[in-house]
């Protein structure tokens, strides 16, 4: 609210007219007293100068004011008064749970002369609109037992409400069946029981009757199984008497028939009991005595003898009992004359072979060296021969023939005891006078199943030979390694043996240049004693192995890769270096040969004082070249 104060101007004013030199214009001054502001007694003097030509008077309203000092003010405050009381209106929002419509304010305060405002009431409700509004629908869900003809399962129930604003709950639909899995249970089984008659078949007594029913709790009827006998006495009756009669064929060579007769009761399951035994009432039995065999039998002689025996055939006559066998297993029994025939030895030229040889032929037989030797198995290679005669004869005592072997001589020279620590040894020699040039030469070294050192390959042979003549160096032709005779079958090499010495593979070298091939297995074994980078050449191993393996023969060919063991010589693969070795912050799992990669399993262990759980880690190495023949390859 805006107070608007006005100034009134006293009736009184005060001329100060001033001359000048001229007599037509002076300065006048004139001054006012004015109200104090509202509030206040006293007043407050204006003083303003104008050049006054015409003689106007102080109390001239055109005087203008607005430039005006003030030269004095006695204003001081008096005590306000009460004027009026005064409204002000406004409006609410209806709370959260009435949203709909709105809320009506009001306030009063008193309006005082010194413009001051007291007494203010604040915004109080004068009237209200609102209502609750709806929100949503929700719902409740329940469950029901099943009535109780069907008390299995249960009954889903559900009943709708709305929730309004203000939380109350209206247009509540009650619990109704959304769904129900109700089903009857078996309650107990029960029977009928009932009587049928008897088949015809068996007329006497009666049948007994079941049925089973199963009742459930909704009183249904299931499984009924219809009506099923459960013991009778039902027996037949006889219903007549019969005659049967049958006829049998007479003994082996006879003519003729028998005829018998017998009687029995039928009963009314058609069933025949009673049956009286078989009397003969016609026998038309005859013999038919035929001619005399003529025809011979020839037979060999038993084993052991040569020649045969003939049989003939002679007649004679008997009276002979004769019978057949009746089915119910009586017999039939009569006399008849009757024409046999016997064989009779006519001749005999059976003669005993005697004891004799039958045949003779060399022959050699072949035995593995440990079991001629009577050794450990694995103790010895090579097989012994052994050379002689298979000789066959007949034996009159026994009437049979056998087969011996006669051995007279042996051959053992290929039994080697098995080697192992193979090594081979260098050595180089002096030309001969006048010759310039060097020699060198080789031999195999090894450890016997015996723990004895021997050369197994003999002693030393000549691998190179580069003399020649003095003063025809420039024209000679290089003289050829001595030619080799063959290669041991179970060899062992370490990695760094192969890769610093050429010596082995200039050996395989000369064995396929001379055109050597091997026809029995080979073994070769290399110990790759450091797989550490930069001590390790997969590309030089991987081409010895398959020299190996085409000198030999890739079907006889075995080789056997033993890798190293130690975490320090796997140095600068993976996260494997020399210091984690040497502090022992890394500890080798294991290490197996796939394909042709080493697959390292190694955990990093922690260290200092936080304690962790083991780090396990997985490295491959290559070990073997991709065009190495990987069949007959192991490792361990």
């Amino acid at each position: 609210m805006k107070i608007i104060k006005t100034i009134i101007a006293l009736a009184f004013f005060l001329a100060l007219p001033q001359a000048y030199a001229d007599g037509g214009t002076w300065r006048t001054t004139c001054t006012k007293n004015v109200e104090c502001p509202a509030g206040q007694t006293g007043y407050i003097t204006l003083s303003t100068t104008f050049s006054n030509s015409g003689g106007m008077k102080c109390n001239n309203p055109s005087i203008y004011w607005g430039n005006a000092k003030q030269t004095a003010n006695t204003c001081v405050n008096s005590a306000p008064i009460y004027k009026e009381t005064k409204y002000d209106y406004g409006t609410e929002y209806c709370p959260a749970a009435q949203p709909s419509g709105i809320i009506n304010t009001k306030q009063s305060y008193d309006v005082w002369s010194d413009g001051s405002i007291r007494n203010v009431s604040g915004f109080k409700e004068i009237s209200r609109t609102c209502t609750p509004i709806y929100v949503r629908t929700d719902y409740d869900y329940g469950t029901e037992y099943c009535p109780a003809a069907q008390p299995s399962g249960i009954i889903n129930t559900k009943q709708s409400y709305d929730v309004w604003s203000d939380g109350s709950i209206r247009n509540v639909s009650g619990f109704k069946e959304i769904s129900r899995t109700c089903t009857p249970i078996y309650v107990r089984t029960d029977y009928d029981y009932g009587t049928e008659y008897c088949p015809a078949a068996q007329p006497s007594g009666i049948i007994n009757t079941k049925q089973s029913y199963d009742v459930w709790s909704d009183g249904s009827i299931r499984n009924v199984s219809g009506f099923k006998e459960t013991s009778r006495t039902c027996v037949p009756i006889k219903s007549q008497s019969e005659t049967q009669y049958r006829e049998n064929t007479c003994s082996t060579g006879q003519s003729g028939k028998i005829t018998q007769s017998r009687t029995y009761d039928v009963w009314t399951d058609d069933t025949v009991k009673n049956f009286s035994t078989w009397v003969v009432i016609k026998n038309t039995c005859s013999i038919n005595n035929e001619e005399l065999k003529k025809d011979k039998r020839a037979e060999l002689c038993p084993e052991g003898y040569t020649g045969e025996k003939i049989y003939k055939w002679e007649p004679y006559y008997t009276n002979d009992s004769y019978s057949i066998i009746d089915t119910d297993g009586s017999k039939i029994e009569y006399a008849l004359s009757t024409l046999h025939h016997r064989e009779v030895l006519e001749s005999n030229t059976c003669k005993e072979i005697p004891t004799q040889g039958i045949e003779t032929k060399d022959g050699v037989e072949q035995v593995s060296c440990d079991d001629f030797l009577v050794a450990v198995a694995g103790s010895y290679t090579g097989i012994v021969y052994k050379y002689g005669e298979y000789v066959t004869s007949y034996s009159s005592k026994t009437k049979g023939t056998s087969t011996v072997f006669n051995t007279k001589s042996i051959d053992k020279t290929s039994c080697k005891a098995q080697m192992t620590d193979m090594s081979i040894e260098y050595k180089s020699g002096d030309c001969e006078l006048g010759e310039t040039g060097s020699k060198k030469y080789y031999r195999y070294k090894a450890i016997n199943s015996k723990s004895e050192i021997t050369y197994p390959y003999g002693d030393w042979t000549m691998l190179d030979n580069t003399c020649v003549a003095q003063g025809a160096a420039d024209n000679a032709t290089p003289v050829a390694p001595e030619k080799v005779t063959g290669l041991l079958s179970n060899m062992h090499f370490t990695s760094s043996r192969l890769m610093a010495d050429d010596s082995f593979s200039t050996y395989l070298n000369n064995l396929a240049a001379d055109g050597w091939t091997g026809k029995e297995r080979h073994k070769l074994t290399i110990s790759i004693d450091d797989l550490s980078n930069g001590s390790y050449d997969a590309k030089k191993i991987s081409s010895i192995i398959s020299k190996y393996q085409s000198v030999v023969g890739a079907g006889n060919a075995d080789i056997k890769i033993v890798l190293p063991r130690s975490i320090d010589k796997l140095v600068g693969n993976g996260n494997i270096t020399a210091k984690a070795t040497t502090t022992k912050t890394l500890a080798l799992k294991s290490i197996r040969l796939v394909g042709t990669n080493a697959v390292v399993n190694y955990v990093e262990l922690t260290s200092g004082k936080a304690v962790k759980a083991p780090t396990a880690k997985e490295t491959k190495i290559q070990v073997l070249s991709s065009d190495v023949d990987l069949t007959k390859i192991s490792s361990e």
